[in-house]
């Protein structure tokens, strides 16, 4: 690298999709970096998401009028929204943050900052996909989401409107259409959205241990240990300290997705972030064959074709981050799924749950620590890690260098809340 800036032992806490390109944007600058996870690269919610890298993507979770959803939302033993009583009380302040973010005005600031960090994300994402040698495991047949009638496509209508105003292409498709598409859903439903220019990957997991390997290629470091602790010298991080060792460093990124918030706290952060239990099941001999993620609004659930079957997920789940699995809701999911395709083989099911980071306004934190001058956040990116996770790695890299970020990061300050 030829850029002069100062170079920096830094130690990423976090091997999941947004840690390891974290890793490797700043590794690119010329920085000795060291990746810690208790896990080995990928296997926690990066392996189990829905592969899909939504370009432009720009529409919040709490749109105008989810309060009025919410409650039919938990009722229905099909929905798609469940929380547990138990946790409710833990979760209301986060709700009720949620549903304070859901007007229209705040809904357009935020949409507006969600579209700058996916904006084109190939563009970022792509030198990664070259660095780990992972071109065959993205694809850019784009993806559909189809409903029974005119009246159910209705209901999204807001949503389509705000991701079309800030830049996203849709195009709406005929039955017919969605036949030449894909076969398998010949005459089920009469109206649908294709987003062509959606990028996805059939081996989600597989992906991450590509660019690991380009990490560790580069010189990089990784250690299977479970970050405890942090020990300050002059008001900066002088040590991580882990349930192995202690190790120097100069600076700390956490990217610990779910994980994320205690350690925040131990930095002197207490950020409004939360588990979202996303359930899915593999279908190994599932019978249906799409070409593409496909996702069933109606029915509250979605289906991606993977390397090792089809990846069947729609519940989300607040529980908080120890309970156990609630393996019921991937039960609810296939019942769901067989609304559409009776016949859906479920032999050899695996059934999966991993937590997704997420923060009640929908960004997620990008920056330097408000009370640690050698800390930087970035996590709580919710369902879309996969997506702003390159554009992220860029982003944090350009502010460790001081150089003009590819983005505006004010949006997502971690002090913000």
């Amino acid at each position: 690298m030829t850029e002069n800036f100062q170079k920096h032992e830094i130690t990423v806490i976090g091997a999941g999709i947004v840690g390891i390109s974290c890793a490797l944007y700043l590794q690119r600058d010329g920085h000795q970096v060291t990746v810690i996870d208790n896990l080995e690269p990928g296997q926690g919610c990066s392996s189990g998401n829905g592969g899909q890298i939504m370009t432009d993507w720009s529409a919040p979770m709490g749109m105008p009028g989810i309060i009025n959803q919410v409650p039919g939302w938990l009722f229905n033993p099909l929905g798609p929204l469940k929380i547990s009583w138990r946790y409710l009380p833990k979760i209301a302040p986060w709700l009720i943050r949620l549903v304070a973010s859901s007007s229209r005005r705040r809904v357009e600031s935020i949409a507006k900052a969600l579209y700058s960090l996916h904006r084109n994300p190939m563009e970022d994402m792509q030198a990664l996909i070259n660095l780990g040698g992972a071109q065959k495991l993205v694809h850019s047949s784009g993806r559909i989401d189809v409903y029974r009638n005119q009246k159910s496509f209705a209901k999204v209508a807001p949503k389509l409107e705000l991701l079309s105003r800030h830049g996203m292409l849709i195009k709406k498709i005929t039955q017919e259409e969605i036949r030449k598409l894909e076969p398998e859903l010949e005459g089920c439903f009469e109206v649908g959205v294709f987003f062509p220019e959606t990028f996805w990957t059939s081996n989600p997991l597989s992906l991450v241990q590509k660019f690991a390997e380009a990490f560790l290629n580069g010189d990089g470091t990784i250690l299977k240990e479970r970050v405890k602790e942090f020990v300050f010298n002059n008001q900066k991080i002088s040590h991580v300290v882990t349930d192995n060792g202690k190790y120097p460093t100069e600076l700390v990124v956490l990217a610990a997705g779910a994980y994320s918030r205690d350690l925040a706290e131990k930095l002197g952060s207490r950020i409004p972030l939360d588990t979202e239990r996303g359930y899915h099941v593999k279908l190994p001999h599932a019978g249906v064959n799409l070409s593409r993620p496909v996702i069933f609004p109606d029915h509250y659930f979605g289906m991606t074709p993977m390397e090792d079957g089809l990846r069947l997920g729609g519940v989300v789940e607040f529980a908080g981050i120890k309970a156990p699995p609630n393996y019921r809701h991937v039960r609810r999911l296939i019942r769901s799924a067989r609304l559409v395709f009776p016949k859906l083989d479920t032999k050899g099911a695996v059934p999966w749950m991993g937590c997704r980071p997420s923060i009640p306004d929908s960004m997620p934190v990008i920056g330097a620590s408000p009370t640690q001058l050698s800390a930087f956040f970035a996590f709580g990116h919710g369902h879309h890690g996969l997506g702003g996770s390159a554009r992220t790695g860029k982003l944090l890299s350009d502010l460790v260098a001081g150089r003009h970020p590819v983005i505006d990061p004010y949006p997502f300050r971690p002090n913000r809340f």
